[in-house]
């Protein structure tokens, strides 16, 4: 190991993410060829999560913030997942843009509320088994949520999170 392997040690991250190569090894590190539909893939995948009627409904929250007026948002994504989230608009400017906010493999137990934004719709969604748009017979443990359906290109769990996200855009 290098001098620098003391800055990719487990005790940042609870384990040694470097998986004991040096930055210099990692550096040289080319990634695999992508499949040689990768793109078409994609693209089908997007054309498809387009097609689906999301079906949103939004509830006004009787949540208190001086900012922001705090919304109970859902919408039906791909193969059916029910997506659920917040939405927040600005109390007192114009809303100019709008947002969508994702979250990590830990998903996301409220939106946040500290964003450098005044003009623009905030949509937190929680994507597919995790947060409130947990379902049984998808883990909502990240070290099992990114593997369910892994050996099914179709409906491998991160491909319908993208579609989650995609479709977060139509939804309002």
């Amino acid at each position: 190991m290098s001098d620098d392997s003391h800055a990719w040690g487990e005790g940042a991250f609870g384990f040694n993410p470097s998986y004991g190569y040096s930055l210099e090894q990692l550096l040289v590190l080319q990634p695999p060829s992508e499949p040689k539909d990768f793109v078409e893939f994609w693209q089908q995948r997007y054309q498809a999560a387009l097609s689906q009627v999301t079906h949103p409904e939004i509830i006004c929250l009787e949540q208190a913030h001086p900012d922001w007026q705090v919304y109970k948002l859902s919408y039906t994504s791909t193969q059916q997942f029910r997506i659920q989230g917040w939405l927040l608009l600005p109390k007192r400017n114009a809303i100019k843009r709008g947002l969508i906010i994702g979250h990590g493999y830990g998903g996301r137990e409220q939106p946040d509320f500290d964003l450098p934004f005044t003009d623009a719709a905030l949509m937190f969604p929680c994507f597919r088994g995790l947060s409130l748009s947990a379902v049984p017979g998808v883990s909502s443990d990240p070290y099992w949520h990114v593997r369910h359906n892994l050996d099914k290109r179709d409906d491998y769990i991160i491909g319908g999170c993208v579609d989650d996200v995609w479709l977060a855009t139509t939804a309002c």
